[in-house]
């Protein structure tokens, strides 16, 4: 973790690269303040060794779990979102799954709400929701990129398939076809029937 943090750091502010916070170092994100700066250290050595221990919890509840507590305790001066969401894809990576992308365009009505969430339940449920919904786009992203011999954009495969564009594009972010984004614009194989 600290590794990591080094690289996405480095250049940037090497003060801070690679250390936890400790000190007079706090942090606020809106109205959330880190977890004490004395205590910082402790907690994520214990995350890190209470992570994987409950055999029994679905893989994304498990991943979910660990990046609201890795985003409570806020252990960095900056770069804890970017580490966060490093640490997500590296932990699926692990597990076999490809890569998520968290759009930046969404983060106020998904993203961050998920923490908002979090700190008042203590409940993951949102960004399991979210993790599972950007890892089926995911998925798709990947199986059509491999197969597909054209690809398009849902609202021209929607004029091609006689469906209305606003069905087909709540159909790609419900993830109830196997659209995609790129550069910001949804995406399906050309010669995909329902």
């Amino acid at each position: 973790m600290l590794e990591f943090h080094k690289i996405l750091l480095g250049g940037i502010n090497d003060d801070w690269a690679g250390r936890f916070r400790s000190g007079k170092e706090w942090v606020r994100v809106g109205a959330h303040v880190g977890a004490n700066p004395d205590f910082v250290e402790r907690l994520i050595k214990g995350l890190a060794e209470d992570y994987g221990k409950d055999t029994n919890r679905y893989f994304l509840d498990e991943i979910a779990w660990f990046h609201a507590e890795f985003e409570t305790v806020h252990p960095f001066n900056d770069g804890n979102g970017r580490l966060g969401r490093v640490l997500v894809n590296q932990q699926l990576m692990h597990l076999g799954y490809p890569p998520i992308i968290i759009p930046n365009k969404g983060k106020h009505t998904s993203y961050y709400p998920a923490f908002d969430s979090y700190r008042i339940t203590a409940k993951q449920d949102d960004f399991t929701e979210l993790f599972a919904g950007l890892l089926i786009e995911s998925l798709y992203k990947r199986t059509t990129l491999l197969s597909a011999p054209k690809i398009i954009t849902v609202s021209a495969w929607a004029k091609n398939s006689g469906v209305a564009g606003n069905i087909a594009a709540n159909k790609a972010a419900r993830g109830t076809i196997p659209a995609f984004r790129m550069r910001e614009k949804w995406m399906i194989a050309a010669d995909f029937t329902e």
